[in-house]
């Protein structure tokens, strides 16, 4: 039976397609037509009158991929094509995670922001988010574009990188700015309570922001304080955050990893208590057993005070240079600690993996440190930040694949790229593989080899779940009247294909993705359309 809306000419007819509509029920045949950049009929629509009709012949129909966790919105700018994101099926990003975003960009993170390189390639000019949505609308984007705030940019604004907790009126303040944020169109406040200076925020300074959110109807999405020894706690703090604050939590790529291997079972039944407290709780989770690092973020929290030029000062001086080293080796930092910094106090060099300076790319730091002639991997990463002015990055490897299936599987979980919307070759690279390939691997890999999901399901937690956390209400299912943003691929071949050393090949199998009606990748080729728009989140503040 059809499901239409009146309208003819259809601007474009989908013919012979097998959808997953979004909702995790079983696929099934339809043409879908689409007008002024929505859905407007679901159906038998074989021979009804379209500018365009493009013959799916029984490849994969589904909405458009929600990346719940990105990051570099600001890239945009530079990149609008953002094949990373739409070659993979994205139609629509979140960025802001983490704790740092675009905006708002005033008071001592203005006089700093362009000095130390936080955006690449980007030249700030911006101090809020509409001046900054503004000028993602101006240059355009292949892809939506939904955005958090991030708790250290609002702490930066105010009270710049120091390592204290801010007074009475500068809390006041940093409440403003996120309530101007959520006014303008941002959907919550995310935190990165492992990176300064988001990390110098106490739990009561989170709350009092996070309830500025709930008044405006927003969520709370947290990259923890602490992804490795004390991650239960940490978790346990996010969701008390959500709890006292009232208002949903998304718990930021959340797995057991590194020296947690093996509890992921222990670690989302937090969240699952949590849930039947009648919480709404959700999470996020990436697909590689790898994350990344920057710069001295593998480092003691106390070392980054002060921001990079903080900590180049106190590499310059013996003493305190011995001290970071010194904390290292005893686990200093364990409290508050990444997964990767872990691997480097354990000495695990040989799953710690240069991807910047580039003539180290896809060395371990043992090896790079063999090359220098040094005895002291630690030693080498610390000259190499000296060296490259902080510019140092790479990957680590502290997850194990029975975690990532354990998260993977849970129904309120989604899948990630936390990476940016940068183009091959382009004036930045990705960080990762996962830039490029995380719905690709999700769906070539987990679904397809590993059997570890059924495709609908797979669909539904990247289409309709990430939606749904967002508060959208029409975005992440086919149905009439939904916004046209439709990945088709073929499950037989969709696959992930960049490495270590090419991570920004784009993946297989991706045939054509529409973005608001509008055709983005035909063939598998970008057509340099950009169609996408900036979402503003709609409050429920009156």
């Amino acid at each position: 039976m059809t499901q239409s809306l009146p309208v003819s000419p259809y601007d474009l007819l989908l013919t012979g397609c097998k959808v997953a509509d979004g909702s995790g029920e079983a696929r099934f045949g339809a043409d879908i037509g689409v007008k002024d950049g929505r859905i407007a009929a679901i159906g038998k629509l074989k021979g009804e009158r379209a500018r365009r009709e493009i013959a799916i012949d029984g490849l994969t129909v589904c909405p458009g991929f929600i990346d719940i966790h990105a990051h570099g919105e600001e890239q945009l700018l530079v990149t609008p094509t953002a094949e990373a994101k739409i070659m993979q099926g994205i139609t629509t990003m979140v960025g802001g995670n983490c704790g740092i975003s675009a905006a708002p960009v005033k008071g001592p993170l203005a006089t700093f922001i362009n000095q130390a390189g936080i955006f690449p390639a980007v030249t700030v000019d911006w101090a809020t988010f509409d001046e900054f949505f503004q000028r993602i609308e101006t240059t355009g984007s292949a892809v939506n574009l939904a955005c958090l705030v991030g708790n250290a940019s609002l702490r930066a604004s105010v009270i710049g990188l120091e390592n204290r907790q801010p007074t009475a009126a500068e809390l006041l303040k940093m409440q403003a700015l996120l309530a101007e944020a959520m006014q303008q169109g941002a959907f919550g406040l995310s935190t990165g309570l492992v990176y300064a200076p988001g990390s110098f925020a106490s739990t009561a300074e989170i709350i009092a922001l996070a309830e500025v959110a709930a008044q405006y109807g927003g969520f709370y999405a947290s990259h923890v304080r602490g992804m490795a020894h004390p991650i239960f706690e940490a978790v346990a703090e996010a969701i008390e955050i959500g709890r006292r604050a009232r208002l949903p939590v998304q718990v930021s790529h959340l797995n057991a990893g590194y020296p947690n291997w093996g509890k992921a079972r222990e670690l989302f039944a937090l969240v699952e208590a949590a849930r039947s407290e009648g919480l709404d709780v959700t999470t996020d989770t990436l697909l590689y057993n790898q994350s990344i690092f920057n710069g001295g973020s593998l480092l003691p929290e106390w070392a980054n005070a002060g921001g990079l030029p903080g900590l180049l000062n106190r590499l310059a001086n013996p003493e305190t240079r011995k001290r970071i080293q010194t904390d290292t080796n005893q686990h200093g930092d364990r409290k508050g600690g990444s997964v990767a910094s872990c691997l480097l106090q354990d000495r695990r060099w040989d799953r710690i993996y240069l991807t910047t300076p580039a003539r180290y790319l896809g060395k371990t730091l043992d090896q790079v440190a063999q090359e220098r002639g040094s005895s002291s991997p630690y030693e080498t990463y610390l000259d190499l930040i000296q060296e490259e002015q902080g510019q140092v990055r790479g990957i680590t490897e502290p997850y194990l694949e029975a975690d990532i299936e354990f998260a993977l599987s849970q129904p309120f979980c989604m899948p990630e790229t936390d990476d940016q919307p940068v183009a091959p070759e382009g004036p930045v690279a990705p960080w990762h593989t996962r830039g490029f390939g995380s719905f690709a691997r999700l769906f070539g890999y987990f679904v397809r080899q590993r059997g570890l999901l059924s495709l609908e399901e797979a669909v539904r937690k990247s289409t309709a779940l990430p939606a749904q956390r967002l508060g959208l209400t029409d975005r992440g299912l086919i149905r009439p009247g939904y916004w046209a943003d439709i990945t088709i691929f073929d499950p037989d071949r969709i696959d992930e294909q960049g490495t270590i050393t090419e991570p920004d090949r784009c993946p297989t199998g991706i045939q054509t993705v529409v973005v608001n009606g509008q055709v983005v990748v035909d063939g598998g080729r970008h057509t340099g359309a950009l169609a996408g728009q900036v979402l503003r989140f709609k409050s429920n503040k009156q």
